[in-house]
């Protein structure tokens, strides 16, 4: 007989990845660290800090082979988000569509690097991009399976960014939610001006707590409670009203056109990502959005 009572059955502890942020490895998992075979989703509201955050990662996993792809913005633009951060690593490798313009390139890249922790940005973006003759839903998640697959096969650890809709809900599948080890969190409230990450609805692999944080030159700074986590508050409103106005512009030239609600995502990530690396400079936000608006609205002919 090949069954054995639950007294018999021995617990085998998993070996995790300590990144060295003592505050974030015990929040991460009952262990401590990062379980290496996981597969994490991210999201955030805007301006919460995803793409800060994983940079930091990144910088803390010295002693780990680490690779970002980046589908959402050039690499040129990732490091000009974070250029006051000291990122120090010569482990970690970064790139973005144009040396590997579709996922299968990615995978190539994979093999060769063989990182313990890959970090991709983002699930929509690929999906829309590389599966086009697919809805969004179901090229979401073969993405994810593909993903999933080369991750397990090679002891690596997933964090898969994903898309909020504008009720800050995961904007996806369920089927992808329900496959995943954990969903990870990053919230911005703009009423109270405090970042916190928590695990959302699952988390397989240890607690569900939280951490406050804030974001000081593109450095993730994490605390226990709400205290010194604001940033300015005249600025806070400028990039949110700024932002509520293009919004609101957007609404107002609205067709029935399938690409209006991508252009309206497409302007969402973007204002996202220039909010992390300007939030406290309103005016070089503003000037930095309107360019990438236009870009956005270029693409899909809609100038």
């Amino acid at each position: 007989m090949k069954s054995k009572l639950f007294g018999d059955i021995k617990v085998v502890n998993e070996k995790t990845i300590m990144t060295g942020n003592q505050m974030f490895d015990k929040w991460f998992s009952k262990d401590g660290g990062i379980v290496p075979g996981s597969i994490i989703f991210v999201t955030g509201t805007s301006g919460a800090g995803k793409t800060t955050l994983m940079i930091n990662l990144m910088n803390w996993l010295k002693n780990n082979k680490s690779s970002f792809y980046s589908r959402e913005m050039s690499i040129s633009s990732l490091k000009q988000q974070v250029k006051d951060y000291n990122f120090k690593n010569n482990n970690a490798y970064f790139v973005d569509d144009e040396d590997c313009p579709h996922i299968n390139d990615y995978f190539k890249e994979l093999d060769v690097i063989k990182p313990e922790v890959v970090i991709v940005d983002s699930l929509q973006a690929i999906a829309s991009a590389d599966f086009p003759e697919m809805s969004e839903e179901k090229a979401s998640v073969i993405v994810r399976q593909k993903l999933e697959q080369w991750c397990k096969a090679n002891g690596s650890t997933l964090f898969l960014i994903g898309h909020n809709t504008k009720d800050n809900e995961f904007a996806g599948k369920n089927t992808n939610m329900q496959m995943v080890d954990a969903h990870m969190v990053l919230e911005y409230d703009k009423k109270t001006e405090t970042r916190r990450i928590f695990w959302g609805k699952k988390n397989r692999k240890g607690p569900m707590g939280e951490l406050f944080y804030k974001i000081v030159n593109g450095s993730i700074e994490f605390m226990e409670n709400k205290e010194d986590t604001s940033n300015s508050k005249k600025e806070v409103k400028f990039t949110e009203e700024f932002f509520q106005f293009i919004l609101g512009y957007l609404d107002k030239v609205k067709t029935s056109d399938k690409n209006d609600e991508i252009i309206k995502d497409e302007i969402n990530s973007i204002s996202d990502k220039l909010y992390d690396r300007f939030n406290s400079d309103g005016y070089t936000y503003m000037v930095n959005l309107l360019p990438a608006i236009y870009h956005i609205l270029n693409k899909y002919k809609k100038l």
